[in-house]
């Protein structure tokens, strides 16, 4: 008896998900979209076949535009997606942050990077930083503190400390180049956009950067692995080893909080809180109750780890586009090499220079701001932004139900030939005495929930890229293949990247 009840309970509930998900179906039937290749994991194999072929996401959607228009739906296995390629939706679903929020974390249907939030029980950044938090009364009071700590005035004040970073960066490449013959660019970049996160955002020291840096170093991996796991493995990690290697970082991550709280604490305890005036001033104050007079130190360190979560990485891979494009272009390298020696070279930038003096030099390359434009509009690090609408919405004539995933892609908005003359074509100028369209262009994303630390990732490698540049001829290591190739994972990195350096 119990056997064939447990069997009852069985079959009728697999009759009950499988009658809810047809049901579900019928909600979205009347918005176009490829057919499904499967009924209980839509298109998730060929999404994830395409990913493979073309090691980035976007592709897939432009030819999805060109068959069902500026609006189409896919199915992310159960997970009905509402994808949006029109400024004006654009406009309107990522300004709205109030009907249109972030996935809840840990949600069914969220993405894969909010579940690891929380990896295998240790705290990586919560649900309550002012990266993951979708959108609520803590967001809004976070931002509204630690907005101005990204402004250009505040930056401008820490560029020395980029510059020492970058000199720490480039000795590391001439090294790496005598030992190797050839520098691995993202192997070789990963320590330096810690190490300025830590040094120009939090006034650390070099030692606190490379502590780390040392045990942060597994956690990109992970984020990659779960990318790329199956629906079957993301259930049963260890299935992949995920499990064990998750347990690892985890205990990784442990030991960087702690490393944050140390800093956190000698900021309070020495009085020097708010007179410093860099991101971690920010991040305290912001989960500083002054009514109360007590600090929150775990959101302190949830939002330290934010930062690393959504600054360092991104730095990373658009250094690494940056470079990967300039040496297969030998005529913009030349041009960009030229406004570098007339500018900072002949302006004496060096360790001893003054914020005022770095600031200006960097605001007066205009060649300088147009390349790192168009590499974000080649390769924005991230492809694809993922709102919720809390309620039944009606986009483009289409009556959307309430929780429904709303997505659209800045790898496709900015590669699209009705807004973007020869998009294919890596062309700095575009960016010279033009602006494009509205809410055609949004690496960063767009509305109140832009990056928010976007001035500090282009002042970052602006200076990387000037010190790096002014020291050294960079070509591309003839092993490195003549056509770009990259990876999705979270971000979307360059792949294949050797490069020779040489002094100039």
């Amino acid at each position: 008896m119990l056997l064939e009840a447990i069997l009852a309970l069985v079959v009728g509930g697999v009759v009950y998900w499988a009658v809810s998900l047809h049901l579900k179906h019928r909600r979205y039937s009347h918005i176009p979209g490829p057919p499904r290749d499967s009924f209980v994991f839509g298109h998730f194999a060929r999404f994830r076949r395409r990913v493979k072929e073309d090691g980035v996401i976007g592709w897939y959607f432009t030819d999805l535009y060109h068959e069902y228009g500026e609006v189409f739906l896919i199915w992310f296995g159960s997970v009905p997606i509402f994808v949006i390629l029109n400024p004006s939706m654009i406009k309107e679903v990522l300004t709205d942050y109030k009907t249109f929020k972030k996935p809840p974390v840990g949600s069914a249907s969220g993405s894969k990077i909010a579940s690891l939030m929380h990896i295998n029980g240790h705290r990586f950044c919560g649900v309550n930083s002012v990266l993951t938090d979708i959108g609520g009364p803590v967001w809004e009071h976070k931002k509204r503190i630690m907005d101005p700590a990204f402004s250009h005035k505040i930056l401008s004040e820490h560029s020395p400390k980029f510059y020492k970073v970058a000199e720490r960066m480039v000795d590391h490449f001439w090294k790496k180049q005598k030992e190797d013959g050839n520098v691995e660019l993202r192997e070789a970049i990963s320590p330096f956009t810690l190490d300025a996160l830590i040094s120009a955002g939090f006034s650390g020291t070099v030692e606190d950067s490379k502590a780390a840096e040392n045990k942060l170093y597994g956690v990109g991996q992970l984020f990659e692995r779960v990318f790329k796991s199956t629906p079957l493995q993301s259930m049963f990690p260890r299935l992949s080893g995920l499990s064990k290697f998750a347990e690892e970082v985890g205990l990784a991550i442990d030991d960087v909080r702690e490393i944050g709280k140390q800093m956190i604490l000698a900021r309070t305890s020495a009085g020097e809180f708010g007179s410093v005036n860099d991101i971690l001033d920010h991040i305290i104050a912001a989960n500083y109750n002054k009514e109360s007079g007590e600090l929150d130190v775990e959101g302190c360190l949830d939002d330290f780890m934010a930062m690393y979560g959504a600054g360092q990485a991104t730095t990373l891979a658009t250094m690494g586009w940056t470079i990967s494009e300039l040496v297969r272009h030998a005529d913009i390298m030349e041009r960009l090499v030229e406004e570098i020696d007339e500018v900072w070279v002949a302006g004496g930038i060096n360790d001893e220079s003054d914020s005022a003096t770095i600031s200006k030099a960097v605001r007066d390359m205009k060649y300088l701001d147009a390349v790192v434009k168009e590499v974000l509009r080649h390769h924005p690090p991230v492809t694809v932004a993922l709102r919720t609408s809390d309620k039944a919405a009606n986009i483009a004539g289409y009556k959307i139900p309430a929780w429904t995933r709303i997505m659209t892609s800045q790898q496709t908005m900015q590669h699209l030939p009705k807004y973007w003359e020869e998009p294919e074509r890596f062309n700095p100028n575009r960016f010279i005495d033009n602006s494009p369209v509205p809410f055609t262009y949004f690496p960063f994303f767009m509305g109140p929930r832009s990056c928010m630390g976007k001035n500090f990732a282009v002042l970052e490698l602006k200076v990387l890229l000037c010190v790096t540049l002014a020291r050294f001829t960079v070509v591309k290591d003839p092993s490195t293949p003549e056509k770009i190739t990259s990876m999705q994972a979270v971000l979307c990195y360059s792949t294949n990247n050797l490069v020779r350096i040489s002094r100039r």
